[in-house]
């Protein structure tokens, strides 16, 4: 896999060349938001089977209401995950779209047959 994408990033190193910064800070937002996603994840799946399991005596709104800020964190972290995404994908998207309509050109450093040779190593 990652000969593929070094080959793709050999090849069309022009082509997302000015979205590079957008590009690594949505996959560096992504990976912090995931880390955070899952942490609290954990942390209100904890609290609840504790909940469930041990401390019957409280009622469900009040163990709602000390899971509340675990799911803010995990609403929130959503929301990076979903930022992140679009960071990486909507530059690509704008270029293929561009392609694809000819509105720009896209030059390639290498030829096809270099292309099949990196490919079939």
């Amino acid at each position: 896999m990652r000969l593929q994408v070094y080959i793709l990033s050999q090849k069309y190193s022009g082509v997302l060349e000015k979205y590079c910064g957008l590009i690594n800070k949505g996959i560096y937002v992504f990976h912090i938001s995931l880390l955070a996603f899952c942490t609290f994840l954990v942390m209100s799946g904890i609290e609840r089977s504790g909940w469930l399991n041990y401390d019957t005596s409280v009622t469900f709104s009040i163990q709602q209401l000390s899971v509340c800020l675990d799911l803010i964190g995990f609403l929130i972290s959503g929301i990076g995950l979903a930022v992140g995404v679009q960071m990486v994908v909507f530059p690509a998207l704008r270029r293929i779209y561009g392609f694809f309509m000819g509105h720009k050109e896209v030059e390639t450093e290498w030829s096809e047959a270099d292309l099949l040779n990196a490919v079939s190593v």
